[in-house]
């Protein structure tokens, strides 16, 4: 997927330049597939704006960095996040929801075998996918919990992000609690806002 977005960055090149660039391309585009195995559709969706294929093992490293380290613990203002799975895929209903990776979560289709990803960057929230069916891993302890099925409570702290609908399901770990909603193709994430 990586190398498919990436692959028109090779047109702006000199014929010469290609074929050692088509190389590096192939290669980073390798390592993704044969690790994680969400790191690849992670990157390509992080690939927008991208206009030098140079700047493209900075931006891998950078991008699986964040989300790859522990979430924080987040003393900010509770922010509210909704997102759409439309522009992925149009008939993406979300349901269950698990941690696959220390800030990313695997979201499984309610009526299909399809899963998207999404990644609690630390500056930004990322629907990306299709991926694979992904292993849980252990919830850190939740610091955010969610009450009457509509509020996230952290501390003094709270934010109400529901106001219809009854949920489908909820996933509250470390700094962040996730929820879909029975009725809704949105997915609802309420975390510490960045400081």
């Amino acid at each position: 997927m990586c190398l498919a977005r990436a692959g028109h960055l090779l047109a702006p090149l000199t014929p010469a330049a290609r074929p050692a660039s088509l190389v590096d391309l192939f290669n980073l585009s390798e390592g993704l597939c044969g690790a994680e195995p969400w790191f690849d559709a992670f990157v390509a969706s992080r690939l927008d704006g991208l206009s030098d294929l140079a700047d493209l093992p900075t931006l891998v490293e950078l991008a699986l960095e964040d989300v790859l380290a522990p979430a924080p613990d987040g003393d900010g203002e509770l922010q509210q996040i909704q997102l759409d799975p439309r522009p992925i895929d149009p008939l993406f209903v979300p349901g269950e929801m698990w941690l696959a990776a220390p800030r990313v979560v695997c979201v499984a289709d309610r009526r299909r075998d399809v899963r998207l990803g999404l990644a609690l960057g630390s500056d930004q929230v990322t629907l990306f996918g299709p991926i694979p069916p992904l292993d849980r891993i252990a919830l850190p302890a939740a610091q955010i919990q969610i009450e009457d099925g509509y509020r996230a409570i952290s501390g003094e702290r709270s934010v109400y992000f529901r106001d219809q609908y009854p949920l489908h399901s909820q996933l509250a770990f470390a700094s962040a609690a996730c929820v879909t909603a029975e009725d809704s193709q949105r997915v609802w994430v309420v975390r510490p806002e960045a400081t």
